[in-house]
C-alpha cells in the first residue's frame, strides 16, 4: 500500500491500489456462507459491485477524461464478478464534442456521422447497463434524442435502455416507438427507452434498475410533447408515489435489490425521495455533480467533498439507503461496494471505505488502479474527436492572462470573471442592433466550463498547443464552443423599472446554502445587492444601473423598494432560452416588452464580422467578436475574486452594501424627448463636464450632432464609438437620435428660469432624417481618407484620416437620407489614389437610429479572389492603366500579347501584397510600347495577369 504522505498536497485521504488480499476476498465473498446446525451451509449474504457515473456531459475534457475513466472502470470491474454500471442522467451535452460526431470523418468510426453518436458509443463500449434520463439529453429536441438511442444503418444505437419512470412518451411523435414494457432484462432492449429493468448478475441473483428524471424539465430543456409528472416540481412526495409504482413492480415479480437511478439535480430532492419511498436500496444522485467522498479517497487538485460517500439513510419503511453520487465530465468513477442479506436488505455495516468511494480519473489514478487498459473503442472515439476538435483550437479570436473562472459552483452562486466577460460581449452584441440597450443578464446554468487548466493547485490561463500554434493564454474557437455549449440567442426587451427588478428577485429566488441554481445571473450594465436570509420575492436590496466604469447612474431599488417612477423603461438583451421560459424567468407575463431576437435581424456586418463558426446573434459569436475587438492586442487581466469582494453582485451574507443613489443636485430640470430626431441645448450647468459620450449616456441617444464653428461643419458621435468624444457645451445646440419617448433629468446650477419640463422639437414620422451620422471604425488601418457620397440627396462628407465620423444635418429639416438610399464610400491612401469602393443602402433601422457604421480591417481592404480588371481609357493612344486586385502576397506579372499571340511586352511588377490595385497610382501603367521601346500599331491586344494563382487575360484596344 502507498504511503499517504507522498500526495498530502492534494489529498482529503488517499484511497491506493486495493491489495491481492482483499481483492481475493471480493472475490470470494460474492456469496458469504453461514452454517445450519447440522453443519450444512447456506448461503446468508450477496455482495453486489455498483459503479457509477453522471453528467458526462462530453466537453474538451472529455479527450482526456474519458480514456482515463474507461482504465479505472475495467479496472473496478475486475475485481468483483457481480458487478452493474449504471449511468445518472446527461449522458451528453450540446457542445464541440456533440458536434464532432456530425463530422463527416468519423462515418468509419460510427458508423454513421450524427451529433451525440460518439458520446453514445463510448457508453456502449465502457458497459453501461442502463442509465436514467436527464435535462441535456433533450437539449437538441426529442428527435436527436431519439436518433441516437435507434439504429442507423451502421450506427448501433445505444446498447442499454435509458430510463425514466416519471415521464410519458407516448405523445411524443419521435420517442413513442422506442417505449418498451418495464421490468425487462435490461440486456435484452437495447435502443429503447422504459421505466424499470432487471439485470441478473453472475451469481444469478437480480437486481432491479428503475429511473427517474427532474420534474423541472419543461423549464430545462426541450422535451416535446413529452408529458413530465408530477404537476408541480416542488412535491417530492407526488414523485415518490410515482417512482414508487415501478419498485412495487419489480418486488411483486420477486425483486428484492432495487436502484433507484436519478437525476434530480440537487441532492437534497434525492434525500427527500429516500424518505418517502420504501424497497428502495440505492439511490444514484445526478444532475447535481454533488462530490461524495470519504476519508480515503484522493480528489483532483482544487476538488473538495461536498458530502461523505455514501449518504447513509432511511427509507419510508425504516431501512438503510445508501445515497451515491460523484462530479462529473468523466472525472470520477463511483463505486460501491455493499452486502446484502437474504432479505434483500441492504447492510451498512458491510461499506468498507477503503474499497468503496469515489476514484479520481486523473492519471495517477489509472496507476493506483493498476493500470489496465481503456477500452479501444473508446480510445478510437476520442482521437477520432479529437482530430475535428483540435482544429478549431488554431482559431484564435483573443487572449487572457488569468483563469476564467466558469466553474459550476461559482457562476450559479456568485459574479466570476467569466461572467462579467460574457455578460459585457452579450451587451456589446445587443448595442449593435440597438445602442439604447442598457444592461445584459445571463444565466449561470448556460456557462458549461471555464477557459484555463489547473495545475499544482495553481489558477492558470489557457495552455499552449503547438500543434496547430496557439500559445498560453489565447482563446480558441474551441474554448468558445466548450464554455457556451448552448449557444443560445440573444433578445433584446424593454422591461420597466418594476419588471426588471422582479427579473433579479427570480434569479436569486432558488439561490442559499448549497443551492447551485442554473437561473442564477451574471449580468453587465446594472449591479445589486441581495440578502438570501429574506423570503424569495424580497431578497434585492439594491438595483442599480451603472456606466461602462461602474459609477450608478439610475437607481433603481434601495432598502428592499422600488425608487423613482416604476414605469420608466430599460432596454435590456439576454438569453432566448430565458426569454421563451427557460429557468422559469418571468419574461412571457409582461406586455409590451418590443422583443427583438438578434439572430433574426443580425447581420454579419453588424456582429462585427471577425467570427464566422457561429451564426450572428448568438452568444458564441457575440463573445468571440468581444473578444476580436477588446483583447486580440491586449490580454484580458482582471482575475476572478472571492464572493466577499463582489462588486456587480453583492451578497450581504458575505459583505456590506455599497450600491448607493447617484448623488442628485438641488437644481433639476426635466426634458421630454419624443422618438426619432431633437433638438436639445443643456438647460442647467452639469456639476461635472459633458462630453459627447456622457451625454448620450444621460439621453440614451444614439447619435449627436453638434456644430464645429471654427470649421463651419457638423460634427457627429454615435452610441457605438470610441472615447469621449467632442465637450458639450452651455448654449449649444445639438441634435440627438432616441429610439422611444422617454424624459431624461438634468441636474446642475440654474442658468435661467425656466418651465418644470420642456419638449425637445422632434422628427417628423416620415422614412427619412433630416440629421445622420456615418462612423467609420477603422481597425489596423492608417492613412487612409473616406469620401461619403449620398446619390440620391447629393449630399457628400469627407472623413479626414484619423477623423471616422461624418455627419450632415438640415436645419430646415429637409432629408440628408432616406430609406433606399445608397451611400457610395471611396477609401483613398495618402496619395489620393482609390483603394476600393463600398455601398450602403439605407435601411429603416438606419434612419430609426440615424446613423449607419463602416468597419474596416486589412481584411475588409483584401479582395476575396485575384481578379484582372478593365483596363482604362479603352480604347486608347498612347497609354493606358491595368488595374488588378489581389488576395494573397504573390509575385506579379502582366504580360502583353498582340493579336496572333506574339507577346510584346513583359510588365515585371515585383512581389505585391494582397490588396486592390486600381487607382492610377496603383494599377499597372502601359505605355503602348514593347520590349525594345517601339510603339505599337493600332488594333487589339490581349493582356494577362501572371500570379500564383491560375491565369487570367483580357482585351484592350489602341486606336489611333
Amino acid at each position: 500500500m502507498q504511503n499517504k504522505e507522498l500526495f498530502v498536497p492534494n489529498v482529503i485521504g488517499l484511497k491506493t491500489h486495493i491489495t491481492k488480499i482483499v481483492f481475493l476476498i471480493l472475490l470470494l465473498g460474492i456469496l458469504t456462507p453461514a452454517f445450519s446446525q447440522n453443519g450444512e451451509t447456506l448461503m446468508s449474504k450477496t455482495r453486489l459491485q455498483l459503479l457509477h457515473a453522471a453528467d458526462m456531459e462530453g466537453g474538451i475534457e472529455a479527450l482526456e477524461n474519458a480514456p482515463r475513466f474507461s482504465s479505472v472502470l475495467n479496472a473496478l470491474k475486475a475485481e468483483v464478478e457481480n458487478t452493474v454500471i449504471i449511468g445518472a442522467g446527461d449522458s451528453y451535452i450540446p457542445g464541440p464534442f456533440f458536434a464532432a460526431g456530425n463530422h463527416q470523418s468519423l462515418r468509419e468510426v460510427l458508423g454513421r456521422e450524427g451529433s451525440g453518436r460518439a458520446d453514445i458509443l463510448m457508453l456502449n463500449a465502457m458497459g453501461f447497463m442502463a442509465a436514467a434520463l436527464g435535462n441535456h439529453e433533450f437539449d437538441a429536441g426529442t428527435g436527436t434524442l431519439a436518433s441516437l438511442i435507434a439504429v442507423d444503418r451502421d450506427y448501433v444505437g445505444t446498447a442499454f435502455p435509458f430510463l425514466s419512470a416519471n415521464l410519458d412518451f407516448s405523445f411524443d411523435s419521435n420517442l413513442a416507438s422506442l417505449v418498451v414494457e418495464p421490468g425487462q432484462e435490461a440486456s435484452t432492449i437495447p435502443n429503447s427507452i422504459t421505466k424499470s429493468v432487471v439485470i441478473t448478475i453472475p451469481s444469478g441473483e437480480k437486481v432491479g434498475v428503475v429511473g427517474m428524471t427532474t420534474p423541472r424539465l419543461g423549464s430545462l430543456s426541450l422535451p416535446g410533447n413529452v408529458r413530465i409528472a408530477p404537476e408541480d416540481p416542488n412535491n417530492m412526495a407526488a414523485l415518490a408515489a410515482i417512482v414508487q409504482e415501478s419498485v412495487d413492480g419489480l418486488t411483486a415479480a420477486g425483486i428484492n435489490k432495487i436502484i433507484l437511478t436519478g437525476h434530480l439535480q440537487q441532492i437534497s430532492l434525492d434525500e427527500e425521495i429516500a424518505a418517502h419511498i420504501k424497497d428502495v436500496d440505492i439511490i444514484i444522485a445526478g444532475g447535481s455533480n454533488t462530490l461524495l467522498a470519504d476519508e480515503t479517497d484522493r480528489l483532483h487538485v482544487g476538488d473538495m467533498a461536498d458530502r461523505p460517500y455514501p449518504i447513509l439513510t432511511q427509507s419510508a419503511s425504516g431501512e438503510p439507503i445508501a445515497i451515491v453520487g460523484t462530479d462529473g465530465n468523466y472525472r470520477y468513477v463511483g463505486r460501491l461496494v455493499v452486502d446484502f442479506d437474504t432479505a434483500g436488505v441492504l447492510i451498512p455495516e458491510s461499506i468498507d471505505t477503503a474499497v468503496s468511494g469515489a476514484f479520481v480519473t486523473d492519471e495517477q489514478g489509472v496507476v493506483d488502479t493498476g493500470n489496465a487498459e481503456p477500452s479501444a473503442r473508446v480510445v478510437e472515439i476520442i482521437e477520432a474527436v479529437r482530430n475535428v476538435v483540435v482544429a478549431k483550437d488554431g482559431n484564435i479570436f483573443g487572449q487572457t492572462s488569468v483563469y476564467l473562472n466558469g466553474n459550476r459552483g461559482s457562476v450559479r452562486t456568485e459574479e466570476t470573471n467569466i461572467g462579467n466577460l460574457i455578460a459585457e460581449a452579450n451587451l456589446a452584441a445587443g448595442k449593435r442592433v440597438d445602442p439604447s440597450v442598457l444592461v445584459s443578464l445571463k444565466n449561470g446554468g448556460g456557462i458549461r466550463a471555464s477557459i484555463g487548466v489547473t495545475a499544482y493547485g495553481e489558477l492558470l490561463p489557457p495552455p499552449a498547443n503547438a500543434l496547430v500554434g496557439k500559445a498560453m493564454g489565447q482563446i480558441s474557437q474551441i474554448d468558445i464552443e466548450n464554455t457556451l455549449r448552448f449557444n443560445n440567442g440573444l433578445t433584446l426587451l424593454t422591461l420597466n423599472a418594476a419588471e426588471l427588478l422582479e427579473v433579479i428577485e427570480h434569479a436569486v429566488g432558488a439561490s442559499g446554502e448549497d443551492a447551485i441554481p442554473g437561473r442564477f445571473p451574471q449580468i453587465a450594465g446594472m449591479a445589486f445587492s441581495f440578502d438570501t436570509s429574506l423570503p424569495a420575492g424580497s431578497r434585492v436590496q439594491s438595483l442599480v444601473i451603472v456606466d461602462t466604469a461602474g459609477n450608478p447612474m439610475d437607481t433603481i431599488a434601495q432598502d428592499g423598494e422600488i425608487v423613482g417612477d416604476e414605469d420608466r423603461t430599460f432596454r435590456m438583451v439576454t438569453i432566448t432560452f430565458l426569454v421563451d421560459g427557460g429557468d422559469s424567468y418571468p419574461y412571457a407575463n409582461f406586455p409590451n416588452t418590443n422583443r427583438v431576437d438578434l439572430t433574426e435581424v443580425m447581420t454579419e456586418e453588424q456582429s462585427g464580422g471577425q467570427a464566422t463558426f457561429a451564426a450572428p446573434g448568438t452568444e458564441q459569436d457575440a463573445f468571440a467578436e468581444y473578444l476580436a475587438a477588446n483583447f486580440s492586442e491586449v490580454p484580458f487581466t482582471i482575475a476572478d475574486v472571492d464572493t466577499e469582494n463582489d462588486e456587480r453582485i453583492q451578497n450581504l451574507a458575505f459583505r456590506t452594501d455599497s450600491l448607493v443613489a447617484p448623488v442628485v443636485s438641488e437644481d433639476t430640470y426635466d426634458i421630454s424627448l419624443s422618438a426619432g430626431l431633437n433638438m436639445i441645448s443643456l438647460p442647467l450647468m452639469p456639476n461635472e463636464p459633458d462630453t459627447a459620450h456622457s451625454f448620450m449616456e444621460k439621453t440614451g441617444a444614439t447619435i449627436i450632432i453638434g456644430l464645429d464653428t471654427t470649421a463651419q461643419r457638423f460634427i457627429g458621435w454615435t452610441a457605438n464609438s470610441i472615447g469621449n468624444g467632442f465637450a458639450i457645451e452651455g448654449g449649444m445646440g445639438y441634435i440627438i437620435n432616441v429610439p422611444t419617448p422617454k424624459t431624461i433629468n438634468f441636474s446642475g446650477s440654474a442658468w435661467q428660469n425656466t418651465t418644470a419640463t420642456a419638449a425637445a422639437p422632434m422628427q417628423p414620422s416620415i422614412p427619412m432624417t433630416w440629421a445622420f451620422v456615418l462612423r467609420a471604425q477603422l481597425e489596423g488601418i492608417s492613412g487612409m481618407k473616406l469620401t461619403v457620397y449620398n446619390g440620391h440627396t447629393r449630399v457628400a462628407e469627407a472623413v479626414e484620416s484619423n477623423n471616422f465620423h461624418a455627419a450632415w444635418a438640415d436645419m430646415n429639416r429637409q432629408a440628408v437620407v432616406s430609406v433606399g438610399d445608397t451611400l457610395t464610400i471611396e477609401v483613398r491612401d495618402t496619395t489620393g489614389a482609390l483603394i476600393r469602393t463600398f455601398q450602403h443602402e439605407i435601411s429603416a433601422t438606419d434612419v430609426h437610429r440615424a446613423f449607419t457604421e463602416l468597419r474596416l480591417t486589412p481584411a475588409n481592404l483584401t479582395p476575396k479572389r485575384t481578379v484582372l480588371l478593365a483596363n482604362y481609357p479603352n480604347p486608347f493612344n498612347p497609354e493606358t492603366w491595368l488595374p488588378y486586385q489581389l488576395a494573397n502576397d504573390t509575385e506579379v506579372t502582366i504580360r502583353i500579347y498582340s493579336s496572333t499571340g506574339q507577346l510584346v511586352r513583359n510588365l515585371d511588377l515585383g512581389f505585391q501584397p494582397a490588396g486592390y490595385y486600381i487607382g492610377k497610382s496603383r494599377a499597372a501603367y502601359w505605355d503602348g510600347r514593347n520590349d525594345l521601346s517601339e510603339r505599337l500599331a493600332s488594333g487589339v491586344y490581349l493582356y494577362q495577369l501572371s500570379t500564383s494563382e491560375p491565369l487570367t487575360t483580357r482585351k484592350m484596344v489602341i486606336k489611333k
